[in-house]
């Protein structure tokens, strides 16, 4: 309880708590989920909302009005080995078809650079959930992974995450249509 706030923004935890199910991550992956998301000025550009299409029953829902790395994962330390598949489990409101819709990608902040993006159109982004690959690349305790609306709010409302996940890359993966790829 903050006096300066009420009691509201307690129910609204309740709430959420209530809504969260049970869920567990595919075989061989790693997942974070909204619990372990870093969410920039949260309640502004980003809130925790109850999803009942999301794997656990809760996701981030994320305004169409920014380019902000709102919403933030970084992998426990330890998690992984080698050559690695980021992956994002998200969908989209949206109420148009034009421009872009979101990127996503990893950022190593000890070598200052970018490991991989993707950009996704309107017109390509899905309306249901959809595991997006984001990038493959060796895992660093050092990256983080993001998702960025892009600033589009008159064709898209919202981009709701779900999770993130990492899982062993395969021996070659093909591309996924309509998803544009920048990284190393």
């Amino acid at each position: 309880f903050h006096e300066d706030r009420g009691l509201e923004p307690d129910f609204r935890r309740i709430a959420l708590a209530k809504a969260r199910r049970s869920w567990t991550p595919p075989a061989g992956t790693v997942a974070g989920d909204d619990s372990s998301f870093s969410l920039y000025r949260e309640g502004d550009l980003v809130t925790r909302v109850a999803d009942p299409a999301a794997d656990d029953g809760l996701a981030v829902r994320l305004a169409g009005r920014t380019t902000e790395w709102a919403v933030q994962w970084r992998p426990p330390q330890g998690a992984a080995a080698g050559r690695q598949v980021l992956r994002a489990r998200i969908r989209v409101e949206k109420q148009g078809a034009a421009g872009a819709a979101f990127h996503a990608g990893i950022y190593d902040t000890e070598r200052r650079k970018g490991l991989g993006e993707i950009r996704v159109a309107v017109s390509n982004a899905a309306a249901e959930y959809r595991l997006y690959d984001i990038a493959e690349y060796d895992f660093t305790p050092d990256a983080y992974a993001y998702v960025a609306s892009d600033d589009n709010p008159s064709n898209v409302t919202a981009i709701v995450v779900d999770r993130f996940e990492l899982a062993p890359a395969p021996a070659a993966a093909a591309p996924q249509p309509g998803v544009s790829r920048r990284g190393p």
